[in-house]
């Protein structure tokens, strides 16, 4: 369970430049602040508070932002390749058109966030919590969603060329215990599906 850290801050907790490669902002706090379209390569956000961060359009690959608070975040139109937001705080965040390849959210609680064309291609979503959120057109390809929560969620019409209209695709991912009570849209469990 998410805990925040006894000690958070410390003089290490300056923004990190536009271009940021390992840095370590480890239990910092950026609330409000502004990340739009930075690199953040190999950052430790560990702990971090981001409330109401703009992370717009940014490239975070293989970032860490386990355990960290990203309430009412704008993620729209970000990469996220390879990054770890385990066990994250996203409720009411905006994940529109973002691009979580490979991501892992195990244990992420993103309810009532908005994850529209969202693209969870190879992504890690066991346990994740997206009730009361909207998916619309979002892409689970070959996602995990063991455990995962899409109570009262919707979402329909994906875009891409393997999945039928009024399906939320979900080629190739392992559904085991999803619980989609009172979702809307349609979620085909296909033999490919797991």
């Amino acid at each position: 369970a998410w805990q925040r850290p006894s000690q958070a801050g410390g003089s290490h907790c300056v923004p990190p430049p536009f271009d940021s490669r390992r840095a370590r902002l480890t239990g910092c706090s950026f609330e409000d602040g502004s990340f739009d379209g930075f690199a953040l390569t190999d950052v430790d956000f560990e702990f971090a508070i981001l409330s109401r961060a703009s992370m717009q359009a940014v490239h975070a690959s293989r970032s860490n932002f386990r355990n960290t608070v990203l309430e009412f975040a704008n993620f729209k139109d970000a990469m996220m390749q390879a990054t770890d937001l385990s066990n994250a705080k996203l409720t009411g965040a905006t994940l529109d058109g973002a691009y979580f390849t490979k991501a892992a959210l195990t244990a992420a609680r993103a309810a009532e966030s908005s994850f529209k064309s969202a693209v969870f291609y190879e992504a890690q979503l066991d346990a994740v919590d997206l009730s009361l959120s909207d998916g619309e057109n979002a892409d689970f390809t070959k996602a995990s969603l063991q455990n995962a929560d899409f109570t009262g969620a919707s979402g329909h019409v994906p875009v891409t060329s393997r999945s039928r209209p009024g399906h939320v695709p979900v080629t190739q991912a392992s559904l085991q215990n999803a619980d989609f009570t009172g979702a809307s849209g349609h979620v085909p469990v296909t033999s490919r599906s797991r």
